[in-house]
């Protein structure tokens, strides 16, 4: 795949999955509330499926406007891109399959979706210091 069509794929579904939380919030908040009365704690876990699910679809969609932007292609923004997408996966997808249709078996995988959104995040910041130390590097032979 072309490397700018893994942009525009990535960026398919930070939209896609930001207009799913926006989307599953409004059903949590009107559409689920019978269900919630019953089991409150299910509120507070739905609740945080949906925020996290938007949040990190909004910092999917900015990585690649950055990308976009900036026409830097660094192996370590695609991964948080591609971290964060799993990290949607498994982190808030087995929360609502719990919460909806009462299907467990996949809460083992939420944990597993928290550390790619760990991981996801923890690539910036190394990114970061890779750049400075190249920077500081490039700087010094230039002054020789």
């Amino acid at each position: 795949m072309k490397e700018d069509n893994l942009l525009w794929v990535l960026l398919f579904f930070g939209g896609v999955f930001g207009g799913i939380a926006v989307l599953l919030s409004a059903w949590g908040a009107h559409g689920l509330e019978d269900l919630f009365i019953s089991s409150p704690r299910d509120r507070f876990s739905f609740n945080y499926a949906t925020n996290f699910q938007l949040f990190h679809s909004l910092f999917l969609v900015s990585l690649v406007f950055f990308m976009i932007s900036s026409g830097i292609r660094s192996i370590l923004l695609l991964l948080s891109s591609l971290l964060l997408i799993l990290g949607i996966l498994l982190f808030s997808f087995p929360i609502y399959a719990r919460i909806i249709w009462g299907y467990s078996e996949l809460s083992w995988l939420t944990p597993i979706g928290g550390i790619c959104f760990f991981v996801a995040w923890s690539l910036i910041p190394v990114l970061s210091i890779s750049k400075i130390i190249t920077n500081r590097q490039t700087r010094s032979k230039s002054e020789l």
